[in-house]
């Protein structure tokens, strides 16, 4: 099927009784192969992974350097008011994005403008000495990146079948891994000068915004039935499905994210406060610990993907990675040692290569009948985000009451109840 003739997505006919998220004869289902699809989908989330990875450590140093007595105050404040606004902003802009009518379709404009106003917000930090201000431009960074990601996320039910979910999920998993091995190299090489690495890195957001709008295909979507956008009208269709498993799989994939929020949340701070060293040898080790993540995760996403496709199976291997997370987190744990911590990093890289070449699609899987697509799938995405509202303050909490090695056990329980959740879902096996 040529570009000119691809069809905007969800334009076909659906069979009835099936939502066109999981039905096998619309649109979304019906001819698109991933091959067409797998490098917008790699570069996509490689782009917003990368400036948002960056930005994590980056941000910690700039706090450091601002208010050094209260900098895991500054970073939280930061950290929750960026959550509050994604949440948010992923949920509304997802239910505009699917009422879109532009001669680019329903979700390129959200993918550019997000990327945009993400990088500009971003960059403009680099410039400033506010702690207020710094906060609102982090606030409007996490807004960019939100209404970007959740469109592109929307590709995937969007355009693919069922039986290659798990495979596009992977190839998206392996673009988040890529970028976030690139921008935590690339916060390690700007560790001593934030503000420039804050100014520079997002504009990667940007180039790759672009080159997915030149690499999807499609048409206008002038020629769609136009969905109502009155203030009531978009107000009814912001609520969330009462369907018993997406609430399973929200909570599931929240608590893994959560997880993963808590024990990192204040990465640099760990291996400085807890493993003892300095900033400067900090860089090299998180430079070698991302490494060996990134390795092991990207394996384990090539894997895991395509054999939940062949399977047809999507819990076990999400539950699995779950569980994994529990034992991850006991080496650091027992030890506070650098090789404790790159061990961690290791099995914590097989865990979060596993999920996320198999999440994204049991995510699709579980949608209700009659979901909106993008809207709904906000929602799931949502809990991406408020982990980022919670985990900062949880694990500030924790290492007050309990120490580090108290917060890697609680994280290492949240992922294992969230293993939980996903097993009690009936419609997604």
């Amino acid at each position: 099927m040529s570009g000119s003739q691809a069809e905007e997505p969800g334009s076909g006919p659906t069979p009835a009784g099936l939502p066109p998220s999981r039905c096998p004869g619309s649109a979304r289902d019906g001819v698109a192969r991933l091959g067409r699809y797998a490098p917008a989908l790699l570069l996509g989330h490689l782009g917003w992974a990368a400036p948002s990875a960056a930005a994590a450590t980056l941000l910690q140093a700039l706090a450091e350097r601002i208010d050094p007595a209260n900098k895991i105050v500054f970073f939280g404040a930061m950290s929750t008011a960026g959550g509050v606004c994604a949440s948010a902003t992923m949920i509304v802009t997802g239910a505009l994005s699917d009422r879109t009518r532009s001669r680019f379709g329903r979700r390129k404009p959200w993918i550019l403008g997000g990327a945009v106003l993400a990088a500009c917000a971003m960059a403009l930090i680099g410039v400033s000495h506010s702690k207020l201000w710094i906060i609102t431009l982090f606030a409007l960074y996490k807004m960019g990146e939100s209404a970007s990601v959740g469109a592109l996320f929307a590709l995937m039910p969007d355009r693919l079948a069922s039986k290659q979910l798990g495979s596009a999920s992977g190839v998206a998993g392996l673009g988040y891994l890529l970028g976030q091995s690139a921008g935590t190299f690339a916060a390690a090489a700007f560790l001593t000068t934030p503000e420039l690495g804050l100014a520079v890195l997002p504009w990667i957001f940007v180039l790759c915004a672009v080159l997915v709008a030149l690499l999807v295909p499609g048409r206008s979507s002038l020629d769609r039935p136009r969905l109502p956008v009155s203030g009531r009208e978009l107000l009814r269709s912001l609520r969330p499905p009462s369907d018993g498993d997406f609430w399973l799989a929200f909570g599931g994939r929240f608590l893994f994210i959560f997880s993963f929020q808590m024990v990192l949340a204040y990465n640099l701070y760990l291996v400085t406060d807890y493993l003892g060293l300095t900033t400067k040898a900090a860089g090299g080790l998180m430079s070698a610990a991302i490494l060996v993540f990134v390795t092991s995760a990207a394996v384990a996403a090539g894997t895991t993907g395509p054999w939940s496709d062949r399977r047809v199976r999507r819990k076990p291997f999400v539950a699995g990675a779950s569980l994994l997370v529990l034992l991850a987190v006991s080496a650091p744990a027992a030890a506070p040692e650098a090789w404790a911590y790159l061990l961690f990093f290791l099995a914590a890289g097989v865990a979060f290569g596993t999920y996320t070449a198999v999440d994204q699609a049991l995510m699709v899987e579980v949608l209700p009948e009659g979901s909106e697509g993008a809207k709904d799938l906000a929602f799931l995405n949502a809990a991406n985000a408020l982990p980022q509202i919670l985990a900062p303050g949880a694990a500030g909490l924790l290492v007050t009451l309990v120490g580090y090695p108290g917060l890697f056990l609680c994280g290492g329980l949240a992922a294992a109840v969230g293993a939980v959740l996903i097993l009690l879902i009936r419609r997604v096996r």
